[in-house]
């Protein structure tokens, strides 16, 4: 079977991704630690993690061990989170915090203090 490239980007859908990317940036340059909303229907509102400058995550406070794991940027304007529990996407929220979209709506993620 022949698969055709997929089409380019269009000039917003670039602009878009960049947009997105560099608001995560400015958002981990102010905060590294986010928790889960406590109202959260998808996260439960348990737990947070901390995005290190080296590439690695470390989770808290979900009930699990504390694990490590490895974030980065994707090309889709995502930020991507390894855990050894869990893959999770996050984007830029208009307010400066990370989030996600799931099937019941969007979840907001708030600047947290890691757990001792």
């Amino acid at each position: 079977a022949h698969l055709e490239p997929p089409p380019p980007l269009s000039p917003a859908e670039v602009s878009a991704r960049q947009a997105s990317l560099a608001g995560l940036r400015a958002a981990l340059e102010r905060q590294r630690t986010w928790c889960f909303d406590p109202r959260g229907s998808v996260s439960g509102g348990k737990g947070g993690f901390t995005l290190h400058p080296d590439g690695r995550a470390t989770t808290f406070g979900d009930g699990q061990p504390a694990s490590e794991g490895r974030w980065r940027f994707e090309d889709d304007g995502r930020l991507q989170v390894l855990t050894p529990h869990q893959l999770s996407y996050f984007d830029a929220s208009p307010n400066g915090t990370l989030g996600f979209n799931h099937t019941g709506g969007r979840e907001e993620l708030r600047p947290c203090s890691p757990a001792p």
